[in-house]
């Protein structure tokens, strides 16, 4: 299982990593690892939580904060 998630992530990165900002490719790498892992990780949260409201909170947030940073 993990050998097939670690292969589909780096099939997508191989994908994304040129459309990530930076100018080399270590600083796209990295910014599609924090793109990444930031909408995953507040897909999941969003997932448990009973409230729309508050998976709207935790989505706009996360959206918002990539925003900003990149």
């Amino acid at each position: 299982m993990c050998d097939h998630v670690a292969g589909e992530l780096a099939g997508y990165k191989s994908r994304l990593q040129p459309l990530m900002p930076g100018r080399r490719a270590v600083d796209k790498e990295r910014a599609f690892f924090a793109i990444f892992s930031t909408m995953a990780g507040a897909i999941e949260i969003a997932r448990m939580l009973p409230e729309p409201a508050m998976r709207e909170k935790v989505l706009a947030t996360a959206r918002d904060l990539l925003l900003r940073s990149f």
